[in-house]
């Protein structure tokens, strides 16, 4: 066989590398991805992700607030989210029109593109290709995110890019992966710690200090955007109480903070004992990026020549670990190992050497992602509801003929999403039936219940029955959707 023919073929599957990965998947945990049905999913985060794409496609900017309890941002109508992180998706709306089967469209797209990108990038051999391979397709996190609204997998595919360009050593292609980096910062603030083994390549001085002023000015980017555009969430999403402490009263902040790292580590030990007992996605995250640290102390110890490279990014590991554990809930903050780890695994598989630890580190993600991991909530796809597609068919119907949008004012754009009521949890698949440009503000049923005679937003979803709808009754709310034999109500303030 020509081998220049056979390279091409390679990049061929590449390109077929995600689909190859969600096939794999739906024959391991029997899904049918043709039944794909986005509204049927259980993460609550991407009906929030849909209509905010939704409102970006048809008005340019959502007319409603999205928020919690009420938060708004100081401009613009966004989320808890950075608006850079809905940057793909609004792209492809705006080309391509948006519906609910444009979310998975997008992703897999973009993700044959970034393979492409570093096949070509890197030019794997054969057998760092079936190591790459063989890691794709059987790390399932992967190719479940891949199937979703949320945005790790962009996250996902830039840093797979980025671990392309991180292996060529040419100016050009290092700028390039500064502009990559520039970006995950703004969605990110961690990774800033990428900057480190770009700064550990450049010989010069002055470079050194262009790029810590431009990693610098990133992650100020971040905290801005994240100020001015972003609502509150009920709780901050990165916590600096211990660093607060620290510097208030350090005999105080300093224990404090080893016993934040003793506790955490008691979770992350825990977590990966049941990752092997019963497939914990906590647990087998956290191990898979142990080994993966393991993996970079061991290269920086057999390869001199690139100790220094290797030494670079056992530093990142350490800090990124450490970031999770104390800015962020250890075992929420397991999510945000994902993106890393798959593109860690391209950078160590991609190496021509290290042949045994990565055979060991194949065979790791195998059985523990593919073999023990069996959790329904991340092993289970969207899939099609007969009853809920026809209630959201109705419900769309119905609030289109009586919801308009406002101009002058977005809290009249705006629906409460009572979390939980008394008599149980608000069916928020059914949001999906609201019209594009309404913002969805996701409240506590204690907010609501304090607050009912001064909410701002001018509708409400809630469960029929609840305290929150005999509070909307006995206040003048008047229905404008209610199903029979269903839990959901919306009501409407009456100027």
């Amino acid at each position: 066989m020509d081998i220049e023919l056979f390279k091409k073929r390679l990049y061929i599957l590449y390109v077929l590398l995600p689909l190859i990965a969600i096939g794999i998947f739906c024959l391991r945990y029997n899904q049918n991805i043709f039944n794909y049905f986005l509204p049927n999913s259980q993460w609550n985060d991407e009906v929030i992700y849909y209509k905010t794409i939704e409102g970006i496609t048809e008005y340019g900017i959502p007319q409603g607030y999205f928020g919690y309890n009420e938060s708004r941002a100081s401009i613009g109508t966004f989320g808890a989210w950075s608006p850079i992180i809905y940057v793909f998706d609004a792209i492809w709306g705006g080309v391509f029109g948006w519906n609910l089967y444009s979310p998975i469209i997008v992703r897999i797209v973009f993700a044959c593109i970034g393979m492409l990108i570093y096949a070509a990038l890197v030019r794997p051999n054969v057998r760092n290709s079936l190591f790459i391979w063989l890691f794709v397709i059987s790390f399932s996190l992967y190719a479940r995110y891949l199937s979703s609204q949320m945005a790790d997998c962009y996250m996902v595919t830039l840093l797979v890019i980025y671990a392309g360009l991180y292996n060529r050593k040419e100016k050009k292609y290092k700028m390039a992966g500064r502009i990559v980096l520039i970006l995950l910062t703004l969605l990110r603030p961690y990774y800033v710690l990428l900057w480190l083994p770009i700064l550990d390549s450049s010989e010069n001085e002055k470079y050194i200090i262009r790029d810590i002023i431009i990693a610098g000015g990133s992650l100020a980017g971040y905290f801005v955007i994240s100020h001015y555009f972003t609502a509150s969430y009920f709780t901050s999403l990165i916590k600096f109480d211990w660093l607060k402490l620290i510097l208030e009263s350090p005999s105080e902040g300093v224990p404090n903070f080893f016993r934040i790292l003793y506790e955490a580590a008691k979770v992350i030990g825990s977590s990966i004992t049941s990752a092997f007992v019963d497939g914990n996605d906590v647990g087998l995250q956290y191990f898979l990026y142990l080994i993966l640290t393991l993996c970079f102390l061991f290269m920086s110890l057999m390869h001199k020549e690139k100790r220094k490279g290797w030494l670079c990014w056992l530093v990142v590991n350490i800090m990124f670990c450490l970031t999770i554990v104390l800015f962020y809930d250890v075992r929420v903050g397991s999510r945000h190992l994902m993106p890393f780890i798959i593109m860690e695994g391209f950078i160590i598989l991609g190496q021509n050497k290290g042949y045994y630890i990565k055979s060991l580190f194949v065979v790791l993600v195998f059985y523990l992602c593919l073999i023990k991991f069996t959790d329904p909530y991340f092993t289970t796809y969207p899939s099609g509801n007969e009853t809920l597609q026809v209630q959201i068919s109705e419900m769309r119907n119905e609030l289109a003929d009586k919801i308009e949008i406002d101009e002058t004012d977005r809290w009249n754009n705006t629906i409460i999403w009572v979390l939980s009521d008394t008599d149980g949890a608000y069916p928020w698949q059914t949001l999906y039936s609201l019209p594009a440009g309404m913002g969805i503000s996701i409240c506590s049923f204690d907010y609501v219940i304090s607050r009912f005679g001064n909410l701002s937003a001018k509708y409400i979803a809630c469960t029929a029955n609840g305290d929150v709808d005999r509070l909307c009754r006995l206040n003048g709310y008047l229905s404008i959707y209610s199903m029979e034999d269903s839990n959901v109500c919306v009501y409407m303030r009456q100027e």
